[in-house]
């Protein structure tokens, strides 16, 4: 565990089960701050806080707000694919079509950048770049968790309203691809990241845990890799 179980203080931590503790006493090791007392304070009194303030029921029922106003986002903005997390840990995953499940990447570095103006700080992440990542911190409130969806909301509402550039605009660009196009082209988009995707991959007859990386380069077009046991393979992007 890292630097939040300091709330800033630089603190680490390594839990681990006694017989791994027990054995580096047959190895030597020195770490000059291990075990500092002032850094050891600031992790019990942020122990303290999170029972003394109920953070964790906190984080469990604005995670719960948070995360079905999302989904209300998700039925009003087509470019949102699927929004998962457990309490204040959320994942809303923005994509190009909802059939293929092609990835928004520009767009969602587009919506972090927009956000920010805002006063709303999130990350993105996901094999593809194309998850937003809200992350705040446990004290965030049901008021906060509104704020940020109506910043989502008016961002994307923009955005959608952009025809020009916008690939969030139903119907437009790739959307407006036929399902001929997308059973010839696509044969099935994974995206290794989303839980629908994964459904998608149990219930095809094939056996292989698979996911399709899009290329514009043609010569890539049969070309398959292997990432941590999940065979990628790549394959000419569809262009309108």
């Amino acid at each position: 565990m890292g630097k939040p179980i300091g709330n800033g203080f630089p603190l680490g931590a390594v839990v681990t089960t006694r017989e791994i503790a027990n054995s580096f006493n047959s190895v030597q090791y020195f770490n000059t701050y291990g075990g500092n007392p002032v850094a050891a304070a600031a992790g019990l009194a942020v122990l303290n806080i999170i029972d003394r303030d109920n953070l964790q029921e906190n984080a469990k029922e604005v995670g719960r707000h948070l995360i079905n106003n999302l989904m209300g986002l998700q039925q009003k903005h087509a470019c949102i694919g699927d929004v998962r997390g457990v309490g204040l840990y959320v994942g809303v995953e923005l994509v190009r079509d909802r059939t293929t499940l092609e990835p928004a990447r520009e767009e969602t570095a587009v919506v972090m950048e927009k956000l920010r103006p805002m006063g709303i700080l999130i990350g993105k992440g996901g094999a593809f770049n194309n998850v937003v990542r809200v992350k705040p911190p446990l004290c965030f409130t049901k008021e906060d968790a509104d704020c940020l969806c109506n910043c989502l909301d008016s961002v994307l509402t923009a955005m959608e309203a952009d025809e020009e550039n916008s690939w969030f605009v139903p119907g437009a660009k790739s959307n407006q691809r036929t399902p001929q196009e997308i059973d010839d082209a696509n044969d099935q988009y994974v995206n290794c990241a989303s839980p629908a995707s994964q459904r998608a991959v149990a219930s095809s007859s094939s056996s292989v845990n698979t996911c399709l990386l899009y290329t514009s380069d043609a010569a890539d077009e049969e070309d398959s890799v292997d990432l941590g046991g999940r065979r990628i393979i790549k394959k000419k992007k569809i262009k309108n």
